[in-house]
């Protein structure tokens, strides 16, 4: 995360920006499809091949457009530099324990990749354990999921390239040596132990190790079995369905392997399979039982005992609530009930009898403890200005990074808000076990922020069309008056709300920006009022919603976006598509804008972007009127975000200032 404010002025003139000459893209005027009877012409279908030299050559042909513009803002080098100086300060994670160590994450400022260290005590000072840096000479090699043996003496940690979602698992043990074992070719895997510490479950795609194109569709994920020392290519099929996503996990006793099975997001499968019964020589299918066997909920393992198993599940409990399925006859009693006000995030198994929980209300985290058996709430603790835990500026924080064992009487976690960078905290549960000692362990302190007397935090809520309350917040600087000429940055996420702007404010002043769904989402507000926004930022979206369930994971995502395949959710899908909603507006131009994708994002693939430009180009070349510059930047040796080494975060970055200084006129000020 980029900490840091960037102070500019702002001109009331409109941008003066010379006539682009943009690239023109192939129309194959014979794809055309039928969706319930609608015709729905795709004359830019080719853009989804990736591979190919023509698509290869209209990226560069966009980034030609792109890069010359954005290279000439005015105080460019500025911008690089300051942002530069914001993130080089420490960062740290939560600890964890395994084995003899504590375990965290790393980076003393502008590394490109956090480095994982350990220590022998809380004191100690650390030593490097493991440096991505060392896999990858550019710095995109990054650091996934990972996992220790229960014993601590061997680390599976799942690595991936250039910002890939497929990734290899391999292993490191407890004197920094590396093991030959390498499992090629996974995704979207969490590796998990035999108690025995001889292999690992991990989940992957049964056309692994098969070519194929970075957009081919995720389907069929199965978990397999390897064993330490042999060739992960002779891996078993341990189990698997026909739906998109599955997945594995050892619980922290080793007894059971708990397999959550899921076609979105919102609901999933849940089964459980009895450890003794796996045999390690033979590694044979499994039959396991299941818990909940209907996509009606989401249900997640939080403990067991002999007889039962505690769950979180949102089930006829949109704020979610904890529940304990007896295993012998499959009963349900509840023991922490919904609460109408805030929503259960997470919770877990601590102390041998504590069930600590998360919640989350208006955006806001606390964290509550509870007797694990009865549900009994013991305590909640108080994180807020004026207690006597509280060591932060601010009173809006997120809770973040908890790693918990029951075994253990420690918990840690992070606290992090808008402008101070995440502090590990412990809680420690040994002297009293009902209210947990707290403290803090270390902190980074980001440059070019300070406190409440110089920077506000404000949240406010929206009322949205139909009476939801949106949550927003407002950073900015208490030493600067505000008017209608204050340039705004206004980031969204998600596809539900559109704002709406009193007419009579300076549009012009008003930049959005999104990642992913939120690209989706500002993508959506430029089509539907152009007229509101000076500038229109939107990074690695999606914008053809009439075929991002056929590329890769997207078809996760039918819960929230509705399937274009059925003709009652196609016709307001069709409505609101970026890709087929773009229309020149009848007043005006179209807004200033920049879409952003990177060409080994296999979440959101280039294709929506690809299109989206060729579609956007095709219409304006008609309307000399449009001066206002429409550009797009394709990053190249990067994915949809996770992992990507800080360098090309700053470039990006540097690129987003670089373009709104320009369009919006905007001046340096130190």
């Amino acid at each position: 995360m980029i900490h840091g404010c960037i102070t500019v002025g702002y001109s009331k003139k409109l941008p003066n920006v010379s006539t682009f000459v943009y690239p023109t893209a192939y129309r194959d005027e014979t794809i055309i499809d039928d969706y319930h009877g609608i015709k729905v012409a795709d004359p830019y279908r080719w853009l989804e091949r990736l591979d190919t030299l023509e698509t290869q050559q209209y990226m560069n042909e966009l980034n030609a457009v792109s890069e010359p513009f954005l290279a000439e803002a005015p105080n460019r080098e500025q911008i690089r530099k300051k942002l530069n100086e914001l993130n080089d300060y420490e960062r740290f994670t939560s600890l964890g324990k395994k084995g003899d160590f504590y375990y965290y994450r790393h980076n003393k400022g502008l590394q490109n990749q956090d480095v994982i260290f350990r220590q022998k005590t809380l004191v100690d000072d650390g030593d490097i354990f493991l440096d991505p840096s060392d896999l990858s000479a550019d710095g995109t090699a990054s650091l996934g999921t990972m996992s220790w043996s229960m014993d601590g003496s061997i680390l599976a940690y799942v690595v991936s390239e250039k910002g890939s979602d497929v990734s290899s698992i391999r292993f490191r043990d407890v004197h920094k040596h590396d093991l030959a074992d390498i499992i090629e070719n996974v995704k979207f895997t969490y590796p998990s132990w035999l108690k025995d510490n001889s292999g690992i479950f991990y989940s992957a795609y049964q056309s692994r190790g098969v070519s194929h194109s970075l957009s081919q569709k995720d389907e069929n994920q199965t978990i397999y079995f390897h064993r330490l020392g042999t060739d992960s290519t002779t891996d078993k099929l341990i189990y698997g369905t026909n739906l998109p996503i599955i997945g594995g996990y050892v619980t922290n006793d080793g007894k059971y392997l708990m397999i959550h099975i899921g076609s979105d997001v919102s609901k999933n499968i849940l089964y459980y399979y009895d450890l003794s019964g796996f045999n390690i020589t033979r590694e044979e299918a499994i039959n396991p039982r299941p818990i909940f066997d209907q996509l009606d909920g989401r249900y997640v393992y939080i403990d067991h005992d002999n007889d039962s198993m505690l769950i979180l599940t949102n089930r006829e409990a949109p704020n979610y609530k904890i529940i304990r399925v007896f295993l012998m006859n499959g009963s349900v009693a509840d023991v922490v009930p919904e609460d109408e006000l805030s929503t259960i995030v997470a919770a877990y198994a601590v102390a041998s009898n504590r069930l600590l929980i998360q919640y989350l209300k208006d955006v806001k985290h606390t964290l509550q403890v509870h007797d694990l058996q009865s549900g009994t709430h013991l305590h909640t603790l108080s994180l807020m200005k004026g207690s006597r835990f509280y060591d932060l500026q601010f009173q809006t924080y997120t809770i973040a990074d908890v790693v918990s064992k029951k075994s253990q009487d420690e918990v840690f976690f992070t606290l992090e808000t808008m402008i101070t960078p995440a502090i590990p905290y412990r809680m420690e549960f040994s002297k009293n076990i009902s209210n947990p000692k707290l403290e803090r362990l270390r902190q980074g302190v980001a440059k070019g922020t300070s406190n409440e007397d110089e920077i506000s935090v404000q949240q406010v809520f929206y009322s949205s069309k139909d009476g939801t309350k949106i949550p927003m917040y407002i950073i900015s600087s208490r030493n600067k008056s505000e008017n209608d000429d204050t340039p705004v940055l206004l980031e969204g996420y998600g596809v539900r709300p559109m704002h709406q702007f009193n007419n009579d404010a300076n549009h012009f002043r008003l930049a959005i920006t999104g990642v992913s769904n939120g690209g989706l989402l500002v993508a959506v507000c430029a089509q539907q009022r152009p007229d509101l926004y000076g500038a229109i930022v939107g990074d690695v979206g999606v914008y053809d919603m009439l075929r991002y369930h056929k590329f890769t994971i997207g078809a996760m995502c039918i819960d929230e976006f509705g399937n274009p395949d059925k003709a009652e959710d196609f016709k307001f899908i069709y409505n609101y598509s970026p890709l087929h909603n773009i229309r020149y507006p009848k007043r005006g131009q179209w807004p200033s804008t920049l879409m952003m994708t990177a060409d080994h994002d296999d979440r959101a693939v280039p294709s929506h972007t690809l299109k989206y430009a060729a579609t956007l180009y095709d219409t304006v070349k008609v309307h000399p009127q449009q001066t206002n510059p429409l550009l797009f930047r394709i990053e190249h040796d990067a994915g949809h975000g996770f992992g990507k080494p800080l360098n090309k975060q700053i470039a990006a970055t540097v690129d987003v200032f670089s373009f709104l200084q320009r369009v919006l006129k905007l001046e340096w000020k130190n």
